[in-house]
């Protein structure tokens, strides 16, 4: 039979809990990317846009993002990101729709 401490190695008890889905978005984009740069991953699974349109994004200028391109990865600053999205809600609170 098992001791007590094979059982506390096989199943640990101090296991840190996964964070709630209804965090608020400031709350994501620290999970998703902690620095100040994200890469069109991680953009695309914060504004739930798949990674395919940033990259037409970036190409034709059909939607104005700003990129920096950093040894030839792309990266998006977060206040660009923030501005965007910002720019783009439509029926929010003192905004004409």
């Amino acid at each position: 039979m098992a001791s007590a401490a094979a059982v506390e190695r096989i199943a640990p008890t101090n296991i840190r809990k996964a964070p709630r889905a209804s965090k608020p978005v400031r709350d994501l984009v620290q999970r998703v990317a902690p620095t100040d740069h994200l890469t069109p991953t991680q953009l695309s699974d914060l504004i739930q846009v798949p990674v395919a349109t940033l990259a037409v994004w970036r190409c034709t200028n059909r939607v104005v993002l700003p990129f920096a391109k950093i040894g030839g990865h792309v990266r998006y600053r977060r206040a660009d990101i923030d501005r965007f999205i910002a720019a783009n809600m439509h029926n929010a609170e003192g905004c004409a729709a």
